[in-house]
């Protein structure tokens, strides 16, 4: 019998334990011993031991209920973590912190960086590796985390095992509520010669039943891989030249290619006639490899665009940074393909921030500099003009509607207006903003406002 006394002894002491360490060490500091002798000494004492355990009782119920809960809620994440959080890192380790409370550098501000994923994992697509390797470095070099154009990367952080679809996006908005984000999901279709860019976002502690998503634009891969392989098939053929050698030195492949753009010089061909004969030009052992550098970098810059564009807007609506991708176009690859896209969305970006900030000086330097931005660009292209002239000739209207209040708004639209304005004021004309207006616009040879 030894054994089952043994046993409910320790089953005894196991259950009394808690009581007495959380209940009756608070009457007294004795041993328990002691504690014994007075419980025999006094039954009121008793009494009073007995309540005191019973509060005690309570009490630990509570604390079991907050354990159980607690419990609960680490298998819960545990689960959702294990099951359906599509990124590598723990989510309970992704929220997103102020920068800084350094005053001194950073003012007023204390800036939440945001927060930049990408979908794209690099099995998805032949390009995909060397596109999120790109992006990283365009992020951690132009929007670094310790910067007041600041942005958390999350490149590269993706499950392999998890799709990039919408379901896997709204896990991820369960877990990244409220904190500034945006997810770049792009969907290949045509077997991978089309990206559709996806793209989903929520601002800071903006509450919404489902991320809120939308289609950025379609990207055809073929006329970006005709245009390379044209270009590199030319350079080909030069090198023949400097070589002394004949077309027929080369793969029967790229002799295809040289045939057809000889056709097209010799006849003059353009348009659609151009285009149809360009369509059938082809890779060639010569130039497959440089031709997919080119497609990879052009590619590659348009991810890089989209990030510094969701970056700028952030930081310029939440904190008045001025928009940073501007001043780093000419530093992007394939940014041509993104000029119409960049135009309306700084314009209308600008436009917005019109509408919530009352520093007209303020919104007519940053319309300025993206002109600025634009017309340093290192590349001719026949719609200069037309990207160039709105944002100059809002700067300067808001600029002089912030010196004459009296002004018409609606002639302030017109650059042709604007230039009679300040050629008849000769204080107009001494603004800095004025000076470096005309720079721009003799840049892109636009007449000059005065």
């Amino acid at each position: 019998m030894e054994p089952v006394s043994f046993f409910a002894t320790m089953m005894i002491s196991r259950l009394l334990a808690p009581v007495v360490t959380d209940g009756w060490k608070k009457i007294t500091n004795a041993d328990a011993k002691e504690e014994e002798k007075r419980i025999k000494r006094s039954k009121d004492e008793l009494a009073s031991k007995l309540m005191l355990q019973r509060e005690s009782h309570k009490d630990r119920l509570e604390e079991a209920e907050k354990a159980h809960e607690l419990s609960m809620k680490m298998w819960e994440q545990k689960t959702y973590y294990e099951r359906c959080w599509p990124l590598r890192n723990p989510f309970e380790m992704q929220i997103c912190q102020p920068i800084s409370d350094d005053k001194s550098y950073f003012g007023d501000n204390i800036i939440v960086p945001c927060r930049i994923i990408s979908a794209l994992k690099d099995n998805d697509h032949p390009y995909a590796r060397t596109i999120n390797g790109n992006l990283s470095s365009f992020i951690v070099n132009y929007y670094p985390t310790n910067s007041v154009h600041a942005v958390v990367s999350e490149i590269g952080a993706w499950k392999d095992e998890v799709p990039s679809n919408d379901a896997s996006v709204n896990y991820l908005y369960a877990g990244l509520k409220k904190q500034p984000v945006m997810v770049v999901s792009p969907t290949l279709i045509n077997d991978g010669k089309t990206f559709i860019f996806k793209v989903w976002s929520w601002g800071l502690g903006e509450e919404l039943n489902y991320p809120a998503g939308f289609e950025f634009g379609r990207l055809e891969l073929k006329p970006l891989f005709l245009k390379a392989t044209y270009e590199e098939t030319l350079k080909m053929v030069n090198l023949a030249k400097e070589l002394g050698q004949t077309p027929k030195f080369f793969s029967p492949k790229l002799q295809h290619n040289i045939s057809i753009i000889k056709e097209i010089q010799d006849k003059e061909l353009e348009g659609e006639a151009k285009e149809r004969l360009l369509s059938f030009l082809s890779g060639a052992p010569e130039i497959d490899e440089k031709v997919k550098e080119i497609m990879e970098r052009n590619v590659s810059g348009i991810f890089c665009c989209m990030a510094g564009m969701y970056a700028d807007a952030y930081h310029l609506l939440e904190y008045k940074t001025i928009p940073k991708l501007p001043s780093i176009l000419h530093k992007i690859p394939g940014v041509e393909y993104m000029l119409p896209s960049l135009k309306a969305y700084y314009y209308e970006l600008l436009n917005k921030m019109e509408e919530i900030e009352n520093d007209k000086l303020f919104i007519s330097r940053i319309y300025l500099d993206v002109a600025d931005a634009f017309s340093k660009l290192n590349f001719s292209f026949a719609n200069r003009e037309s990207i160039i002239e709105p944002f100059a000739t809002k700067a300067l209207g808001l600029y002089i509607k912030n010196e004459r209040e009296d002004e018409d708004e609606e002639d302030l639209t017109h650059l042709s207006v604007i230039r009679h304005i300040i050629k008849a004021d000769s204080d107009l004309q001494d603004a800095e903003i004025v000076k470096d207006a005309n720079e721009v616009l003799k840049r892109v040879k636009i007449e000059k406002v005065c």
